[in-house]
C-alpha cells in the first residue's frame, strides 16, 4: 500500500501529496461514504475496497458502470446514496449512538 497518493491539480499544475497512511485513515472518526465508479481508470473497485477497509465506519457504494466521476454518470443515484447515508446517520445520532 502506498504511503501517500499523488494527486494532480489541473488548475495549478502542481502535484500535492495526500497522506493516506493506515495511521491517518484509522483516525477518521466520522461515518464515511465512498461513492466509487467501477470503471474508474485511476483506481478501480479494489482500490475503493482497500480504502473502505482502512477507515472505521466507512462504507462503499460502488456504481459498476460509472467512471472516475460517478456523479457525472448518474447524478440521481449519487444524490440518493448521499441522502440515504446522511439521513441514516442523523437517525443514529439522534438515538445517541454517535454522541460522545
Amino acid at each position: 500500500t502506498p504511503r501517500c497518493h499523488r494527486q494532480s491539480t489541473r488548475r495549478t499544475g502542481r502535484v500535492t501529496k495526500v497522506d493516506l497512511s493506515d495511521a491517518i485513515l484509522a483516525r477518521v472518526a466520522c461515518p464515511t461514504l465512498f461513492i466509487w465508479g467501477g470503471q474508474d481508470v485511476f483506481g478501480g473497485p479494489d482500490v475503493a475496497r482497500e480504502l473502505v477497509a482502512r477507515i472505521p465506519n466507512a462504507e462503499l457504494d460502488l456504481m459498476p458502470d460509472a467512471g472516475h466521476s460517478p456523479w457525472l454518470d448518474d447524478l440521481d443515484r449519487c444524490a440518493m446514496a448521499v441522502t440515504d447515508f446522511l439521513l441514516r446517520d442523523v437517525s443514529i445520532t439522534q438515538r445517541g449512538e454517535h454522541l460522545a
